[in-house]
């Protein structure tokens, strides 16, 4: 089931006004424009901006989706190669003309000597928990070059929990309250899992612990940070 790339694939043959529809239990969850996903440059929000700015060397974008970001790396001439796991939008970023192009899972991906790896749009989530979180970030050492460094976006999703008097009323769970189950469809695709939401705090504290040094290098306006892992 790939609701994702089948979304890609119509709207890059012509279909308009179609959506990603997105559902969790613990939360209500907007439905995606699938246009949003072949957003340009000046159509990104500062944060992704941000990111493509800071990238440098050999970059490798992590899920890339509908290559939006690979695209416009491209364009600044950039070294950038995608990785994505769907086949169909492995063919969608072809055919948007991007040069480089890997079907392949993050966690099974073995080339290394990267400069830069990108996980936009909160890709790190992919992860699901916090555990593993922790076996991505070992995973990703991996594939950086020295002095090498992971940027990313992600949400804190505390503010789902705050009550009307300023309290925080957690869920009874032994989960850590960021790793949200969901259900993704479009058409008759869909996805079932879970994906991770991290709080800045918890990302230095992972990331410190694995070796990385940490840094938030900015904020959004809702809950959400754009960070740089670096190689120590």
């Amino acid at each position: 089931m790939d609701p994702y790339g089948k979304a890609c694939v119509d709207y890059l043959n012509g279909k308009r006004n179609i959506f990603i529809k997105f559902s969790s239990e613990i939360a209500e969850l907007s439905d995606l424009p699938v246009e949003y996903l072949f957003r340009t440059y000046d159509e990104m929000p500062a944060i992704e901006q941000k990111a493509l700015e800071m990238a440098k060397g050999n970059i490798l974008d992590a899920g890339a989706g509908a290559g939006s970001h690979c695209l416009e790396l491209q364009s600044q001439g950039k070294q950038v190669t995608a990785l994505e796991i769907s086949p169909l939008l492995c063919q969608v970023m072809k055919d948007r003309g991007l040069e480089s192009v890997v079907n392949a899972d993050i966690y099974g991906y073995r080339k290394s000597g990267y400069d830069t790896i990108l996980f936009l749009m909160n890709g790190i989530g992919i992860c699901e928990t916090m555990d593993g979180f922790k076996k991505l970030l070992i995973h990703l050492k991996t594939c950086l070059a020295p002095k090498g460094q992971i940027i990313l976006d992600s949400s804190d999703l505390i503010y789902m929990f705050l009550q009307e008097d300023g309290s925080i009323q957690l869920p009874l769970t032994e989960n850590y309250y960021g790793e949200m189950p969901f259900k993704i469809s479009y058409k008759s695709q869909f996805l079932n899992g879970k994906w991770l939401y991290i709080d800045p705090d918890n990302l230095d504290a992972v990331a410190t612990s694995l070796g990385y040094s940490c840094e938030i290098i900015m904020k959004g306006t809702h809950y959400d940070y754009l960070a740089r892992l670096s190689m120590v």
